[in-house]
């Protein structure tokens, strides 16, 4: 079982949390192509770009906001949603890969302890 497969077989990632940090699983159904329909809460800001914020809903949203918002999704014509889908993966590639993150830590930490100097106290 590959749950990326699974992912990619569909076209939306619901994540109707109350609490988060930065979910991993939004960026993995981000990753595979999926609309992301959101709650605000979290990190969930940080990772949705402006061109995704209409399906990222208040905190305060309740299922029948939820519902009518899925429905929207779902009636788009195949072209838009299709875009949609396109401009999430391209955010998890450009944002949130792998060697992007490390470079940013390893420039965060050399700002944080100039070079020749060593950090003698934990």
């Amino acid at each position: 079982m590959n749950i990326m497969d699974d992912l990619q077989a569909g076209d939306i990632f619901l994540l109707a949390s109350y609490s988060e940090g930065l979910p991993n699983t939004l960026l993995e159904g981000m990753a595979a192509g999926l609309l992301p329909i959101t709650r605000e809460v979290g990190g969930v800001a940080e990772v949705i770009p402006e061109a995704l914020r209409r399906w990222m809903l208040p905190y305060e949203a309740k299922e029948d906001l939820f519902a009518e918002t899925i429905s929207a999704a779902i009636n788009l014509p195949d072209t838009e949603l299709l875009k949609l889908r396109e401009g999430a993966r391209e955010t998890c590639r450009t944002r949130f890969d792998i060697d992007g993150q490390a470079e940013k830590l390893e420039n965060w930490l050399q700002r944080l302890v100039p070079r020749g100097k060593q950090c003698t106290q934990f």
